[in-house]
């Protein structure tokens, strides 16, 4: 199970004109100021972000500091001074949390964590600011799901594509809004995105389709409060110990017996927000998202996979599900209790309240490890509440942890066919139609040239290094699109025979190329 992920970046954008209407629905879960949104007439649409290092859990009251701590759902001020005050909502919503375990560093833009959502239309062209306003590190970004075609060098990926953007600099980037559907834009370098780089980005179409009444935007990421991006490196590359016990803390693996790594997880947040699970049935009573909805509303779920390591399987509690989309190409409606969504991967379902039993539903998304491999609960969660149906409001909702309690328990994307139980079938692209218009499924079959890629960590820890065909990957000191002439090393198949051989880059480049 690998990592993905993401990045900071100030953003502008650029547009064609196609029309008065386009395709946003009137309702759109969650919003902010610092949202890149992008008008159909405005050509170009300019945004600036602006990428920096936040704390979790501090008030900032008017210069007036204040470490916070979660209480049953919500946040209060810590010290002599007002100790135990409950903040309001528009307080809290200044805090960032993650899952309130510590105080911790992060990475945020223009003040958000995870950052700001880009929401812009077919083809428009989107010139992105950065602005590096880290002390010591270089960042780049990476516009996962949308297409570089003749633009390549706008990929982000550090001395492949470009030189990276040092503390201080400022780069723009110059991307088109293509194609329609659900992506995000994400760190590049090192494990940044485990510290919040990243965000959501949305790309529609210009004709009003009356779908949809609301639209939820959830961005799922693992969390480890005690890591930052180089220590999360460094403890997947060698052990990581319970600081307790001294004892080194073992991986967890999936129903198929993968393997995750050394990463631990801690805790899932959902747009930013989790609560840490202690143990199977305490929490610390942090703040989740909260998306407050209608009955009978037709909601169009938008699930980002900003995961560093550990797949997510989604669901609502008790309910059944539309799915609708994946990695930005329209799929035939297929009803699954859940879904289960990789790191990089994307996914649109559709669901509304007809008929609702209570005032409060649980989005959840629980990692594919078993239960038993870890020994508690790990998962993302956040409350869906119904404004007009009468009931008691909990801002620190129970959860009963029963993944299936219908009779449809049918998984979509289960890692090689299989759920782990009998009881629970899966689906996977087989049992779905691509319905994106223009898609011309004979091209699929006319095939020029087949290249084989064998992934695999054949290291005598058999979990690293990483290498591909033979070769691991070694970072070039220019980059490798634009300078191929600055590459001093070589490796050659020969070299490769007894061993893993570094430098691999160099050879694929020569070879296929």
């Amino acid at each position: 199970m690998n990592s993905v992920f993401l990045i900071p970046i100030t953003l502008l954008v650029l547009v064609v004109r196609y029309g008065n209407s386009a395709d946003r629905p009137p309702k759109i879960f969650p919003t902010s100021k610092e949202d890149c949104i992008c008008d159909p007439t405005d050509n170009p649409c300019r945004c600036e972000f602006k990428v920096e290092h936040l704390l979790t859990m501090i008030y900032n009251d008017s210069g007036k500091i204040w470490l916070v701590e979660p209480c049953n759902g919500y946040l209060c001020l810590r010290g002599k001074e007002n100790q135990g005050r409950q903040l309001t909502e528009q307080e809290q919503a200044r805090v960032i949390t993650a899952d309130g375990n510590v105080s911790r560093l992060v990475i945020g833009i223009n003040g958000k964590f995870p950052g700001p959502r880009i929401d812009a239309f077919e083809n428009q062209e989107l010139e992105i600011t950065v602005v590096n306003l880290l002390h010591t590190e270089t960042i780049t970004i990476h516009f996962h799901g949308l297409h570089q075609v003749g633009r390549p060098w706008m990929d982000g990926v550090p001395y492949i594509t470009q030189c990276p953007i040092l503390p201080g600099q400022t780069f723009v980037y110059r991307i088109k809004a293509d194609p329609i559907g659900t992506s995000f834009y994400r760190a590049e370098i090192a494990d940044q995105h485990s510290m919040g780089l990243y965000g959501p980005i949305i790309v529609r179409r210009f004709e009003m389709q009356q779908q949809y009444s609301a639209e939820i935007i959830v961005t799922l990421q693992d969390w480890n409060h005690v890591m930052d991006a180089e220590t999360a490196y460094q403890r997947m590359v060698s052990q990581q110990f319970d600081l307790g016990t001294g004892e080194p803390i073992g991986t967890t693996m999936s129903v198929d017996t993968a393997n995750f790594s050394r990463f631990e997880f801690q805790s899932g947040l959902v747009n930013g927000k989790g609560r840490y699970w202690m143990n199977f049935n305490e929490n610390n009573g942090s703040p989740l998202e909260k998306f407050v909805v209608k009955k009978a509303e037709m909601i169009r779920f938008r699930i980002i996979g900003a995961m560093t390591q550990y797949s997510m399987r989604v669901y609502i509690e008790n309910e059944t599900v539309t799915l609708r989309g994946s990695d930005c190409y329209n799929l035939g409606a297929l009803s699954v209790q859940s879904i289960i969504v990789h790191p990089g991967e994307r996914y649109d379902f559709t669901f509304s309240f007809y008929n609702p039993q209570q005032k409060q539903y649980l989005l959840i998304a629980e990692t594919i490890e078993t239960r038993e491999s870890h020994g508690g609960y790990h998962a993302a969660e956040a409350i869906l509440e119904i404004g007009d149906y009468t009931g008691t409001v909990n801002p620190n909702p129970p959860n009963n942890k029963v993944i299936c309690s219908k009779d449809n328990c049918t998984i979509f994307n289960c890692p090689f066919g299989f759920s782990g139980t009998k009881e629970e079938p899966c689906f996977n692209f087989n049992d779905v139609n691509n319905t994106e218009p223009g898609f011309h499924p004979e091209l699929v079959e006319n095939v020029d040239e087949e290249y084989f890629f064998n992934f695999g960590f054949p290291g005598p820890r058999s979990d690293a290094p990483g290498s591909v065909n033979g070769r691991e990957f070694v970072f070039p000191v220019s980059p490798l699109l634009t300078q191929p002439d600055k590459l001093k090393t070589r490796c050659t198949d020969m070299d490769c025979m007894e061993s893993i051989c570094k430098y691999g880059l160099i050879s694929l480049y020569k070879y296929y190329t």
